[in-house]
């Protein structure tokens, strides 16, 4: 939650640099949802996002 607050929020500090991991408390799944219109041009989307080193 603190490295998805630090894009929503402005915080008064950096949790990525001033802040330690111990442990893991919970994971999840991310989903992208689109309208079925688009059909399938979420593929350049996913893409590019490998290309950038982002996990699909």
């Amino acid at each position: 939650m603190l490295t998805i607050n630090s894009h929503l929020y402005t915080m008064n500090f950096d949790p990525l640099k001033d802040l330690t991991p111990i442990t893991i408390m919970a994971t999840g799944a991310e989903v992208l949802v689109v309208r079925p219109e688009l059909g399938n041009r979420i593929c350049p989307l996913a893409r590019d996002c490998k290309k950038r080193g982002h996990k699909s």
